[in-house]
């Protein structure tokens, strides 16, 4: 699972590189190339966002052992999103109005991508997320980019492996109330349905929300 991040880490890296050296307005001097990266560092998604920092890390470690990009070694400047909308949007401000800043990696949820995605596209700056799988987030702007699968194609493949696979006719969706999680359970329940599956209850659920204890 490890090497698995890491390679996924690498090609965001890699990708992120190829899109700002492919931007007509780029001057390059003798300057690290900088590069924000806004992941959940604490929180509850902390462990993902952690496990951004050291893949990247690894990988600029690479790079620059190699000489780094045109001779420019890369320095990757962190932010702490804690995996909150409103904090991301708040790293896209500051990170948009450093000029050193050329691209950003990140965020981890749809949700925060997309909160922060109006002020990327608005300076022209590549976001390139490895983890956000709404199937809006890269269309809406051409700074935008993913890696992975979206939830058009992810929801239909569960509800097949339900349905088919193991057999399951009555089902319940429970689903996290936000932009992944309503994506999520649309492509999922629309595919069982078509599937034969009957839907019996659909609940959604906040993030902060906890089940209290038995008395």
């Amino acid at each position: 699972m490890k090497i698995k991040w890491y390679s996924i880490l690498l090609m965001t890296l890699t990708m992120t590189l190829t899109a700002v050296f492919r931007a007509p307005s780029a001057s390059w001097g003798g300057e690290p190339i900088r590069i924000a990266l806004s992941a959940p560092m604490t929180g509850n998604y902390a462990e993902y966002g952690q496990n951004f920092q050291r893949a990247i890390g690894i990988a600029v470690e690479w790079i620059n052992a190699a000489g780094g990009i045109k001779g420019r070694p890369i320095v990757i400047e962190v932010g702490d999103s804690k995996g909150d909308p409103k904090e991301a949007a708040a790293l896209a401000q500051k990170f948009t109005s450093d000029t050193q800043i050329v691209a950003e990696i990140g965020d981890f949820t749809s949700t925060a991508c997309m909160a922060a995605q109006p002020i990327y596209d608005q300076a022209g700056m590549v976001q390139l997320s490895p983890t956000s799988s709404h199937p809006d987030f890269a269309p809406k702007s051409p700074w935008s980019f993913g890696i992975v699968g979206t939830q058009a194609g992810e929801g239909p493949f569960m509800a097949k492996y339900a349905v088919q696979r193991l057999g399951k006719k009555r089902i319940v969706i429970l689903y996290i109330n936000n932009d992944w999680g309503i994506a999520t359970k649309n492509y999922f329940e629309k595919a069982a349905k078509d599937m034969g599956a009957e839907i019996v209850g659909v609940e959604s659920f906040f993030e902060r929300d906890r089940t209290s204890p038995p008395s």
